[in-house]
């Protein structure tokens, strides 16, 4: 059986810490769209490609070329099928699959939306798919169902103040919009878009992408740095008496490639909550390990067999989660 090597160490107590995690240099000068979904996916417009980079270190390790274009594409969102994302200046969406083919196309323009700077993608379960889009040109931001269809478009609320709004995410009880505010790159808008925060903490200077993993973490780009930040949110409170694990996860680079079965060796300095996903590359979950308790020490996961392929292990402790790439060559 083929060994990830994962090492975990117990946390120090933080409550409500916010900070960037890791910043690495974006693909490309023309980044206008951030996608996640267990890896982040950076949109070049210029270059008309959607471009898989490591999440940590910005690796380009994967390149989806664009169809045929009238306009520049802005925004990005990730399905299990492929990429969503918007023609600049218009209300036109398309979807592509991993390869790049052409899967669907949305003109919303009569539904009053004018120019979609930003696209993201969602879903409660397969059957109910949302997509949450923003038109630059009046800041509304709109759901829709694609469960239904286009004609479900619906109007959630407009940013009274007068900014420059670029892409947008997703998360439990916000929604991300990266934006030229001159106060702060990215806003979280709750409670219907009434109220919002902003960034607190951290070295950046602007944002055009945003992507949200939904685990207390965005992504975003800054082409003024150069830079794609990860952004922690909200690291959680510990108590005294009680636990919380993070992870360096460090893969054996010996078993990569790996073939046959697989299984996580995990190394805990202190006991912690722990859960595994695989995911492949299309964002399908391939095997699940419910949460677990283990113990301080050296523990042996076993995750599955797998077709050949690339996938990513996605390890939860508390609010912490990493993933690590892997190949499988059977």
């Amino acid at each position: 059986m083929e060994k990830l090597m994962l090492v975990l160490l117990a946390a120090s107590t933080l409550a409500n810490a916010q900070f960037i995690e890791v910043s690495f240099p974006a693909p490309s000068d023309n980044i206008s769209g951030l996608g996640y979904n267990g890896m982040v996916w950076a949109l070049d417009s210029l270059d008309c490609a959607v471009y898989g980079v490591d999440w940590w270190t910005g690796v380009p390790y994967d390149t989806v070329p664009l169809p045929p274009l009238d306009n520049p594409a802005v925004g990005l969102g990730v399905s299990p099928d492929g990429f969503w994302f918007a023609e600049s200046g218009t209300a036109v969406i398309h979807s592509i699959d991993f390869d790049g083919n052409l899967l669907s196309t949305f003109d919303l323009s009569d539904s009053g939306v004018q120019s979609v700077s930003g696209v993201d993608y969602f879903h409660w379960s397969p059957s109910f798919p949302y997509l949450w889009l923003i038109d630059a040109a009046d800041r509304s931001v709109y759901q829709i169902s694609l469960f239904i269809g286009p004609q479900s478009l619906v109007k959630l609320f407009t940013i009274e103040d007068e900014i420059e709004v670029h892409d947008i995410g997703w998360e439990y009880y916000s929604l991300p919009v990266a934006c030229n505010d001159g106060e702060s790159p990215v806003r979280f808008y709750y409670d219907g878009g009434s109220l919002y925060e902003t960034l607190g903490y951290g070295e950046y200077q602007s944002a055009v992408g945003v992507a949200s993993t939904l685990d207390d973490r965005i992504y975003f780009s800054d082409p003024e740095m150069g830079l794609i930040h990860r952004y922690c949110l909200n690291m959680g409170e510990v108590e005294d008496g009680s636990y919380q694990a993070v992870s360096t996860i460090v893969m054996n680079p010996f078993s990569n490639p790996v073939h046959n079965s697989v299984s996580a060796e995990i190394v805990l300095a202190e006991p912690a909550h722990i859960s595994f996903q695989v995911i492949d590359i299309a964002g399908r979950v391939a095997a699940e390990i419910p949460e677990s308790d283990y113990c301080r020490g050296t523990h042996s996961v076993p995750l599955g067999e797998f077709y050949q392929g690339v996938y990513f292990c996605l390890m939860t402790s508390g609010y912490y989660k990493e993933s690590q790439r892997f190949a499988v060559v059977n």
